[in-house]
């Protein structure tokens, strides 16, 4: 007979093997719902632009970077 920690391990392998495929299907359904119509193509003036504003010296370090982000023309819509 096994023991009761083999049980358990081998029970919470099944268990993380079917959370596991769980996700995986998941992902792949909403992989397969996001078809043509949901597709959102952005057009010639929509666009985000990444600006450096400042650089610093940091102490011990290399340079430290500021950047923006700029988004352009830009219209959120819900899927």
């Amino acid at each position: 007979m096994e023991s009761n920690q083999v049980k358990k391990r081998k029970r919470r392998i099944v268990i993380a093997v079917l959370i596991c495929i769980f996700l995986l299907l998941g992902n792949v359904a909403t992989i397969f719902a996001a078809n043509d119509e949901n597709l959102l193509v952005p057009t010639d003036d929509q666009y985000l632009e990444l600006k450096a504003v400042q650089v610093k010296d940091v102490t011990g370090q290399n340079k430290q970077v500021i950047m923006q982000l700029w988004g352009h023309n830009l219209e959120f819509r819900r899927i």
